[in-house]
């Protein structure tokens, strides 16, 4: 995150509407501490721990899976489970 950081890949600067830049770093957010360590729920924990890997399971595995699963009859689903 530092090597990010330092290249500026990070760097999203903020314009109000009054004309100030704003410097703002979170153009790529690895983790959310702050909710990692306060969510009493062990879903925001995981969700809120690698986000960019959590986003990349939900694109391309779990959303996946779910339409795959879609296209089955209730029988088809049924023996899925199994």
């Amino acid at each position: 995150m530092m090597a990010m950081n330092a290249s500026g890949i990070t760097y999203n600067p903020k314009v109000d509407e009054f004309g100030k830049i704003h410097n703002n770093w979170d153009r790529i957010v690895v983790s959310n501490i702050w909710a990692f360590e306060m969510d009493p729920s062990m879903k925001m924990k995981a969700d809120s721990w690698n986000i960019p890997i959590q986003v990349a399971l939900k694109r391309y595995i779990y959303d996946r899976i779910n339409k795959a699963n879609e296209n089955h009859t209730p029988k088809q689903k049924k023996k899925l489970q199994i």
